[in-house]
């Protein structure tokens, strides 16, 4: 699911409709009373300046670029996801299994292929080696028979 920036709250004392609210002030009544929790999740993100809050606090001047902490915003900035319901969670496990079936099946078959191409290759080395052996004796006969030919004369 993705999120979305739904609402920017300027954080501080400003007027609202002629009514004088504090930026933490919105963000309660927004979170207590308009936001369904069980149907949403909700993320509140730091929005201003970075640096000179970084090096106040000893970091770097790049150290809160990833995220501001929500004390130093300027405005803060809420995002929404979807709370995935039982139907979507079962179908998430389903596709997950799926997925694991999949991928079991494939290396069982690239197993079996290869058992197929060791034991081609296992025949082939049998022959290979059978007709060595036959050499090898026809070898020795002729061998025997020259040293016999030679000691005889």
């Amino acid at each position: 699911m993705r999120s979305h920036n739904i609402l920017t709250i300027p954080m501080g004392d400003f007027k609202f409709e002629g009514v004088n609210y504090s930026g933490e002030q919105l963000k309660r009544l927004f979170e207590e009373k308009l936001l369904n929790k069980e149907t949403y999740s909700r993320r509140w993100r730091g929005r201003g300046k970075r640096k000179q809050h970084a090096l106040a606090n000893g970091y770097n001047a790049r150290g809160y670029d990833q995220d501001l902490p929500l004390e130093f915003a300027e405005r803060q900035v809420l995002y929404v996801d979807v709370r995935p319901i039982k139907v979507d969670k079962r179908l998430q496990r389903e596709r997950q299994l799926d997925h694991r079936i999949y991928h079991i099946k494939v290396n069982i078959e690239e197993v079996a292929n290869r058992r197929l191409e060791l034991k081609e290759e296992t025949t082939i080395n049998e022959d290979y080696q059978r007709s060595l052996m036959d050499r090898l004796q026809e070898a020795i006969r002729e061998r025997t028979k020259f040293t016999n030919a030679v000691e005889e004369v």
